[in-house]
């Protein structure tokens, strides 16, 4: 295979990706989008490279389907979120109880 149909294979995968890190857009409106999840449910040499691709950027497929690419973080990706990133410790009110049981609880 020539280099730029190996660029143009590696790149396709990648789109699959941004695709998952944007939870507004689904396959249903976008037909790139639903042919790469297709790709991703039929065809395992597809799915195995985009997979390496998720795990290298410290992410994991949760799931490919008519929703889109469920992507989670892995324990020390750069998708990792903390409490210190989001709020203060002086705003540790009991009002925010709530909020925070449904962050942490994600």
């Amino acid at each position: 295979m020539k280099t730029a149909g190996v660029g143009r294979m590696i790149a396709t995968r990648q789109v699959l990706l941004q695709f998952g890190l944007q939870p507004l857009i689904r396959p249903a409106q976008n037909q790139q989008y639903r042919t790469l999840i297709d790709q991703f449910e039929h065809r395992q040499d597809f799915r195995v490279l985009v997979s390496a691709f998720a795990e290298g950027l410290g992410l994991q497929i949760v799931q490919a389907s008519q929703y889109g690419l469920i992507l989670a973080p892995t324990p020390g990706s750069i998708f990792t979120g903390s409490w210190s990133q989001y709020r203060s410790s002086n705003q540790n009110r009991p009002d925010n109880k709530l909020i925070d049981g449904l962050f942490t609880s994600q």
